[in-house]
């Protein structure tokens, strides 16, 4: 085992040392350990991962102390590291290409990337590793503690701070930071159709529609949910919330954004209906004919919910 995952074998090296036994072994590099350990929350750390493995255990706690620099000056005095100390200073200081506010959260997660960059991003209760956003985001749209906390580390553009730490950085990570970007474009936006809901469909496109109001059906196409939607309201159901306009917004591959927005603030009209309903893939004009009553009584009903 090793810390740093660019030392640790390879598939090749496992199949080298079955088949012959040998392997080429690479030397441990030391850490640097501190003189005095950085004490918080009843732990002693001596190197800048054990400090970032205690802070995490109190966020509260962890905050007041990122906020008084005394991580930076144990760095400096006890550490003997300047760059570190400098780089934790840094870390506090908004940039052309980072958040648009310094929040005590947002500051303490830059602090913990400093000091233990190989690990995963933090913000309060959630922790991921950048290639892990996508699938992520599927557990934070079911919390609302962790959907805030997505919310932030994307919007605090703690994915590209991630990058920029990262000694060795891999092809992966380009990609990790393109998924970030698409995120922020949706979370910037909190209306009906957007927001937490529409990247979870819009990062996982073999998603089926998580609203509790479906009710055992599955919707993985626009088409699906469209079915649903006109079965109950035949019945007089209504069927519409933020993530079923999250899932047709995003299966419509962006068409009906403007549609979306129009619902979200209530100026919905028979109009803007019948649009947004043709531009849906996989919806023929005979379905929209056949039978319209119903589906313009189910949307004509959400204007008052947005």
């Amino acid at each position: 085992m090793r810390d740093d995952a660019h030392e640790r074998w390879t598939h090749a090296d496992l199949l080298n040392w079955v088949t012959s036994g040998r392997v080429n072994p690479s030397q441990p590099i030391p850490g640097i350990r501190a003189d005095r350990p950085f004490e918080f929350n009843g732990i002693q750390a001596y190197t800048p991962t054990e400090v970032a493995q205690a802070l995490l255990s109190d966020w509260g706690k962890a905050v007041v102390r990122a906020a008084a620099n005394d991580i930076a000056h144990w760095a400096e005095r006890s550490l003997k590291d300047r760059a570190l100390a400098s780089a934790l200073a840094e870390s506090s200081t908004l940039e052309s290409n980072g958040p648009k506010q310094m929040t005590p959260d947002i500051r303490l997660s830059r602090t913990l990337i400093v000091l233990d960059p190989t690990g995963p991003i933090c913000m309060r209760g959630m922790r991921v590793i950048p290639d892990g956003f996508g699938t992520a985001v599927v557990s934070a749209v079911r919390d609302p503690a962790l959907a805030k906390a997505y919310s932030d580390i994307i919007l605090g553009k703690l994915m590209g701070f991630w990058h920029e730490m990262q000694v060795r950085p891999k092809t992966w990570m380009l990609t990790a930071s393109e998924v970030a970007e698409k995120a922020s474009v949706y979370l910037a936006q909190t209306g009906a159709g957007f927001s937490i809901e529409r990247c979870a469909y819009e990062l996982n496109p073999a998603l089926s529609c998580l609203s509790p109001l479906v009710k055992g059906k599955v919707a993985i196409q626009s088409r699906d949910m469209i079915e649903i939607m006109e079965d109950r309201a035949g019945d007089g159901e209504l069927l519409f919330d933020r993530h079923i306009l999250g899932f047709l917004g995003s299966r419509a591959g962006g068409k009906i954004d403007r549609e979306l927005t129009d619902m979200g603030r209530r100026l919905m009209n028979r109009r803007n209906v019948s649009r947004c309903y043709g531009r849906l893939p996989s919806c023929k004009a005979k379905t929209v004919r056949s039978r319209p009553g119903s589906f313009m009584r189910c949307f004509s009903i959400i204007s008052s919910q947005f």
